[in-house]
């Protein structure tokens, strides 16, 4: 299949891969040798990507907790009203919240990493083949199987694993559409709840900041710890536009819209982030 197509193409080929890799969704007729082979690059490109926003994400977030952490120190002792000390235990749960966060987000990268590293176009020994698919009954997956021995192809082995997981029962995703393949790229439809709800945090510190019995520096670690969280998206939107592990680049008009909408993707996320910044500067003042 041409990479350098000028239709949509691409996207087909990107659908196709996340519908048979991600979603167990199995073709009939199968995809041909050089159809199987692309999907699986984009297969092992998606997770390298992945791997890489969740490193990002953990670090963001491991950068946050750090900076929250030794202004914290700093804090303790100027502390003399209640409120004072409310503020900073709620900065304390949001601390623990947020590096449990950080810590699934450092596993799921290696898993992500290691998952990667064992994709590849290796062909499926035929020997092998018939003893994997020996008790296999689902009739989709058999057909599957025959269909790709009567093109007088090998069987890749993600590939025979996919098939292996339909014959023994898993059924994947419900929803396998185009759209459902563009919303799991975005990994978002619009504004998020935490976004609204640092965007509000901001203005109620702003708020708060004007009462004398509350020093605005003791909401400072609470603040990197919300700039932090408005990191957690941003990572892997900024790959999936540079790195681009769809391969979607220099493709159709649906290639290009979903590039454009992870675009637009990044506007709420860095006007929070300018915010949480904005907020936590005049803070510093104090």
């Amino acid at each position: 299949m041409n990479d350098d197509a000028p239709d949509d193409e691409r996207f087909e080929l990107a659908w196709g891969a996340w519908r048979q890799f991600f979603a167990l969704h199995l073709d009939t007729p199968p995809p041909t040798q050089p159809e199987i082979d692309a999907r699986l690059i984009r297969f092992r490109r998606a997770h390298e990507a992945l791997g890489l926003a969740r490193f990002g994400t953990a670090l963001a977030l491991a950068a946050g907790i750090a900076q929250a952490l030794s202004i914290s120190a700093a804090t303790v002792p100027r502390l003399t009203t209640a409120s004072e000390v409310l503020v900073l235990l709620l900065s304390g749960l949001l601390l623990v919240a947020l590096a449990h966060l950080a810590f699934q987000h450092a596993r799921a990268a290696l898993e992500h990493r290691a998952m990667a590293q064992r994709i590849d176009v290796e062909p499926l020994d035929t020997k092998r083949l018939e003893t994997l698919f020996a008790d296999v009954r689902d009739p989709v997956a058999r057909e599957y199987v025959q269909g790709v021995l009567a093109q007088g192809r090998p069987l890749r082995k993600a590939e025979a694993a996919v098939a292996l997981d339909r014959g023994r029962g898993a059924r994947g995703l419900d929803d396998d559409s185009r759209a459902a393949f563009t919303n799991e790229v975005r990994n978002r439809r619009g504004v998020r709840g935490r976004e609204i709800a640092i965007a509000a945090a901001c203005l109620v510190v702003a708020l708060a900041t004007r009462s004398p019995t509350i020093d605005g520096g003791t909401f400072l670690p609470a603040m990197f710890l919300l700039g932090a969280a408005t990191l957690i998206d941003l990572p892997r939107t900024v790959i999936q536009l540079a790195v681009d592990p769809w391969q979607l680049a220099g493709g159709g008009p649906a290639c290009r819209r979903l590039r454009l909408q992870l675009l637009t993707d990044l506007v709420p996320q860095l006007a929070v982030f300018l915010a949480v910044v904005v907020t936590a500067t005049g803070l510093s003042g104090y």
